[in-house]
């Protein structure tokens, strides 16, 4: 009995000892959670349903930078305010941009109507000619200028010759940006909203030309140069060109869906986005090739640093290649963290670590908050945050064996590197991906281990040729080369594609498991020693959260031109097979049934709990009656029988029944409808969640009024 209270003791003490140093493994640790708190901000202003005044973060600070005075003796209170002060930084910094980027949204589709401007961007599409434009400085016709957006986005059959900074004109048919298409989906019009677009539309006619561009400084000669170099990729090398162009200046818009397709399915989809991989590789090579051509000069080399001389230009070449993929978010991040590893060196110090992750990460948050919300944002980081802390605890390991091995060895472990690399990064961005894309690569590693040897030996070191080349008109060559290294990415990606269950499909999450999974995640990578499990506790209530996702019974679209109804089996039917095909494929993916035989409604008949007649189709499931007129006979009928009564023209107003008629989804946007024994129908619309925030188009128009 006393030697068990001993040998309880003993264990008390020590996990006592344990669990300070794990806390103060922690403390040592705090900066890394700095952009998470920034994040928490961040997220805070997008969920609010109305837009704060702009003085309340300064005013926030104000309240919270005091109190750091007061708590300074005690470290816990300390980081907690100071964890506050982070989170109003990054709620501050949201608010600015939100206030900075301010273009007012198309309200209704509009056209054909003569839109003026100056072509800020262009990007080259599959088919002779075809292009999509970016006008800016917009005049259009019947448009008062406060309702006049900064920016369209315009689709053209027939490019004409227009390039960047042209003024132009133009007989178009314009649409506000979609809202999402469904409750949780992707908001299209807040992504464009951000990058200053207020209208998306197309052209009926080839551009006209009122003027030649005159120059429009740098950033014009950036887009211009951009435009050609994309151009001319595709101009040589067609198919594999548009790829090459995605790699060379970020413009994707010209590779065939079926090779993009081919890519994702493949898990090769990075490959495509300009982020660390890229930029990684594109500085290691430049680095690596003027250190060698320094070395060849034994009496410079000895005499002079050219280890830091080499990352002195690899660095700038680095910069260019940023700006010339259009400086996008992930691009400038990858650039972020090559410049902090640019620094070590020439400080002679360890560059690659956590700290780096973090300082990239706040950077890109005071820049542009609205990135946290993108997929691009979350993966890029997940990916390199998951490959950092593994690689940081295997390093001792990794660098004693590559030390002892001979080339033999060395090749194994190149192979092994890039078999763990593909694992752990697929591992890490496996639960964004699905989030996002409701589907993931499960032959990812194959094709990457296939894929990335060519990339790395081939594809990325004649990019780095072809901008050496390109000033001088030379850069063909360089071309050549990048076509034959992706047309063998292509073929693995399509040969991986094919293999049976290729990819695995989801259901979209809600944002509450989302972001349960995402803390997990945090807690993982970022949490040293072992209170490390403490991320079982989130990723338990993430498991549970999904198990318990709403499967919507009824979808129906904005324009009340599609509905679908859940079957028995999990599979939808569609009201209509050929209308609204846009807004059935990306409900399919949010449903996770991309591969589903399409089902349409009869026209007559029953199928499991849903009957169609010549009028209407009668959907009565757990206890509840819902109605789908196809025009207003029948109306009162169903207004006696139904609970829910569905149709896409403008109804009579209903006592007995919850109705969604065309002037509903016209104010509410897509609806969903839930039905569930003993409860009433929930029913819940996309601009219920969406709030009368700046990027949303109706709330433009009440705050406006």
């Amino acid at each position: 009995m006393v030697l068990k209270r001993i040998g309880d003791t003993c264990k008390r003490f020590i996990w006592r000892d344990a669990l300070g140093e794990s806390l103060a493994l922690q403390r040592s640790e705090a900066f890394l959670w700095a952009p998470v708190c920034m994040a928490c901000g961040i997220l805070v202003y997008f969920e609010l349903a109305r837009e704060p005044p702009l003085i309340l973060p300064l005013l926030l600070l104000f309240a919270f930078l005091p109190g750091l005075w007061f708590v300074r003796s005690y470290d816990a209170l300390r980081l907690a305010v100071l964890g506050l002060v982070l989170a109003t930084l990054g709620f501050g910094a949201a608010a600015w941009r939100t206030h900075q980027v301010y273009t007012p949204i198309l309200q209704k589709k509009i056209g054909p109507v003569e839109v003026h401007g100056v072509v800020e961007a262009i990007e080259y599409l599959p088919g002779e000619n075809s292009a999509r434009a970016v006008i800016g400085a917009v005049s259009i016709e019947d448009l008062s200028p406060e309702e006049t957006p900064r920016r369209v986005r315009i689709k053209f059959r027939d490019a004409g010759d227009v390039q960047v900074g042209s003024h132009v004109k133009v007989l178009a048919g314009l649409n506000p940006p979609s809202p999402p298409v469904m409750p949780g989906g992707f908001d299209f019009q807040r992504h464009m909203y951000f990058k200053g677009i207020g209208a998306v539309g197309f052209s009926y006619g080839e551009p006209r030309e009122v003027m030649e561009s005159a120059g429009s400084g740098l950033a014009g000669a950036l887009q211009s140069a951009r435009a050609h170099i994309a151009a001319k990729a595709i101009d040589m090398a067609g198919e594999k060109g548009a790829v090459a162009a995605a790699l060379l200046v970020g413009q994707r818009a010209g590779i065939e869906e079926a090779d993009l397709e081919a890519m994702r399915a493949a898990g090769l989809a990075h490959i495509l986005a300009i982020s660390g991989l890229h930029v990684g590789l594109f500085f290691g090579f430049v680095f690596f090739t003027v250190r060698f051509a320094m070395a060849l000069f034994p009496a410079f080399a000895l005499s002079y640093p050219i280890k830091k001389y080499a990352a002195v230009v690899a660095m700038a070449m680095t910069v260019f290649y940023m700006f010339l993929a259009g400086a996008n978010v992930p691009t400038v991040r990858a650039t972020l963290m090559i410049g902090v590893v640019f620094g070590a060196l020439m400080l002679d110090r360890t560059p690659i670590s956590m700290r780096l992750v973090a300082f990239s990460a706040i950077v890109i948050l005071l820049i542009f908050p609205e990135s946290l919300l993108s997929a691009s944002f979350q993966m890029s980081f997940a990916a390199v945050a998951g490959l950092v802390a593994f690689y940081t605890a295997m390093r001792p390991w990794w660098s004693a064996m590559y030390t002892r091995a001979g080339w033999g060895k060395r090749a194994g472990l190149y192979v092994l590197g890039v078999s763990v690399t593909s694992v752990i990064a697929t591992l890490a961005t496996a639960g964004f991906a699905l989030y996002h894309f409701q589907q993931l690569a499960v032959y990812g590693l194959l094709a990457n281990i296939l894929a990335m040897p060519i990339l790395t030996f081939f594809v990325m070191p004649a990019a780095v040729l072809h901008f050496v080349l390109w000033p001088f008109g030379a850069d063909a060559p360089a071309l050549v080369v990048m076509g034959w290294g992706l047309d063998s990415i292509l073929s693995i990606a399509h040969f991986v594609a094919d293999l049976p269950m290729a990819v695995v499909h989801s259901r979209l999450w809600s944002g509450a498991a989302f972001l349960w999974f995402a803390f997990g995640f945090t807690m993982l990578v970022l949490i040293k020693g072992r209170l490390r499990v403490m991320a079982l506790v989130p990723f338990l209530i993430f498991m549970i959260c999904v198990l318990f996702i709403n499967q919507y019974d009824i979808l129906i679209s904005s324009d009340s031109k599609l509905s679908a109804v859940r079957l028995d089996d999990g599979a939808y039917a569609y009201s209509d097979g050929r209308k609204a095909q846009f807004v059935r494929e990306q409900w399919q993916q949010g449903l996770g049934l991309q591969d589903e035989v399409l089902q349409v409604w009869p026209k007559e008949g029953c199928v499991d709990d849903f009957c169609c007649g010549e009028a209407a189709c009668r959907l009565d499931r757990a206890g509840h009656r819902i109605a789908f007129l196809r025009g207003l006979r029948g109306f009162e009928e169903a207004c006696g029988w139904a609970q829910v009564i569905v149709l896409s023209a403008p109804a009579p107003k209903c006592d007995g029944a919850q109705v969604i008629d065309r002037f509903t989804t016209w104010r509410k946007g897509a609806h969903a409808v839930t039905l569930r024994e003993g409860q009433k129908p929930q029913i819940v619309a996309v601009e219920d969640g969406r709030g009368k925030r700046p990027w949303v188009a109706r709330a433009q128009w009440d705050l406006r009024d």
